[in-house]
């Protein structure tokens, strides 16, 4: 049914893995640009999307010149060519499972200078949207349980993604630094029957637009409804899409573009000046956990280098930090030292992920920097400080969820 189609397409992720390139990219027909053109607002352009994510590997190698963050265009192939790749064609982002097998040919960077590229920029994005103010965010964040004494940071086991959580006494997420998970050709680490804990409603802060920082609000409606902090990037059609279910629960709030960090009783959250990699110009989140008496700073950076932050964290002692980037190796790029003997490295990563994460030689680098007290998500949901005593599963409301510590 795509035979001969041509697509606009945002390019989500390129990602070496052990055999060649995988590149997925968040498409559109070319057709639909004009439809896009006569929407005059935000919900009007994301309803007159018909996005599709297309997966595609390459065992040459071949990048094709292709950036993430820039657009391309590509046609369907109705048959095999030396220049077209085989790839995997699919509906919405969490249903990686019932894929459709094409062929994709004559793929094209677009200039991102010229008028096509400006145009999908502004036409597939936040514009038309205000920011939140300072004082509803601080609204959000402001609630009781974050008085409480105790608190403790979960790196829950969600596949090949991101879904750490402050958890109050009761281990029910207070929370959410990200909502992520295992997607795309690493959906299948995504672990069977996750049901998350929203009890307390919590908050969820997004720290960059990757996929498998946000999927789980995806797969799991309810998360919809939950207060949502987001920062303004570029992004593609699958994650307009995502945002305007979120701004039709009012659950949208972008963060202030005049607003460089925030701090409160249990976190501080800084935004990392505008960039053009979406990894390195999002939303970072310091958490300040433990008991009451012994407190540590713990570093949640999403997927940004350590050098993007250092200016932002210079001052704190850190105790602790979950590795940027899932493990992944950014060259040159040095994680902050451990300033005091609770010295935490967590790895959120999927078992056997395409890409081989967490990279041997970052862990040497974070274990070179005293971070040698190791957490992985693989093994269980873990927290940071290590609990003295293991409680019962958290009741959540209408049952018990799937957020059982294991540490």
């Amino acid at each position: 049914m795509h035979s001969n189609k041509s697509y606009f397409s945002y390019i989500d992720s390129i990602e070496r893995t052990r055999e060649g390139i995988a590149v997925r990219i968040d498409a559109i027909p070319t057709e639909s640009l004009e439809r896009l053109h006569q929407a005059d607002i935000f919900e009007t352009r994301a309803e007159q999307l018909q996005p599709v994510i297309v997966a595609a590997h390459d065992s040459s190698k071949n990048s094709h010149n292709l950036r993430v963050d820039h657009w391309c265009r590509f046609n369907i192939a109705t048959e095999s060519g030396p220049e077209s790749l085989t790839a995997q064609i699919y509906r919405s982002p969490s249903d990686a499972e019932n894929t459709e097998d094409v062929l994709i040919e004559n793929i094209e960077p677009l200039d991102g200078r010229g008028r096509v590229s400006r145009s999908l920029r502004q036409l597939v994005s936040l514009d038309g949207l205000q920011d939140a103010t300072q004082d509803t965010i601080e609204a959000l964040l402001n609630h009781k349980i974050y008085k409480q004494e105790d608190n403790y940071l979960a790196v829950y086991n969600v596949g090949h993604g991101a879904w750490p959580a402050v958890l109050a006494n009761s281990l029910q997420p207070a929370i959410y630094f990200d909502l992520g998970g295992g997607c795309g050709i690493n959906a299948r680490t995504y672990p069977v029957n996750i049901q998350p804990c929203f009890t307390l409603n919590p908050p969820v802060m997004l720290s960059h637009w990757d996929m498998d920082h946000w999927i789980s609000g995806d797969r799991h409606q309810s998360a919809q409804q939950l207060p949502r902090i987001v920062p303004r990037q570029a992004f593609g059609p699958s994650h307009m899409r995502f945002a305007q279910r979120l701004q039709s629960h009012g659950s949208l709030n972008i963060w202030p573009n005049n607003l460089t960090s925030l701090i409160t009783p249990f976190c501080e959250i800084h935004k990392i000046p505008n960039a053009s990699n979406r990894n390195n110009s999002g939303l970072v989140f310091v958490a300040k956990v433990g008991p009451h008496n012994d407190k540590v700073n713990v570093l949640c950076s999403g997927d940004a280098k350590y050098v993007k932050l250092l200016h932002l964290i210079s001052s704190l002692r850190l105790g602790g930090l979950i590795a940027t980037h899932h493990g992944g190796l950014y060259r040159g790029d040095i994680p902050p030292q451990a300033s005091i003997t609770s010295n935490y490295i967590a790895y959120s990563y999927g078992q056997r992920n395409s890409y081989g994460y967490p990279n041997r030689q970052t862990v040497n680098k974070h274990q070179n920097a005293g971070l040698t007290t190791r957490r992985d998500s693989i093994n269980g949901n873990q927290t940071i400080p290590i609990l003295g005593t293991l409680p019962g599963m958290p009741l959540c409301s209408g049952g018990r969820c799937s957020l059982t510590i294991v540490q």
